[in-house]
């Protein structure tokens, strides 16, 4: 995913990802979520994902929530 902002973006996830996938901020207003689930527990997973840029009265953060449905 691609964040835009100044300054650049943090971005975190609140939820679990599937065992076998990882979440990664890259550090430059990017992130990834890679890997391949394990199909042992198949069911949704429910992510949000934040870009946080600012600070004090500019803080800003944004937020998307995503599904992750292992089958």
């Amino acid at each position: 995913m691609t964040t835009f902002g100044s300054p650049v973006p943090s971005i975190t996830k609140k939820g679990k990802v599937p065992k076998g996938v990882s979440f990664q901020d890259n550090g430059n207003a990017t992130a990834t979520i890679s890997g391949t689930p394990s199909a042992k527990k198949p069911h949704p997973y429910r992510l949000t994902i934040s870009a946080t840029f600012g600070s004090g009265k500019t803080k800003q953060v944004v937020r998307q929530v995503f599904t992750v449905n292992v089958t």
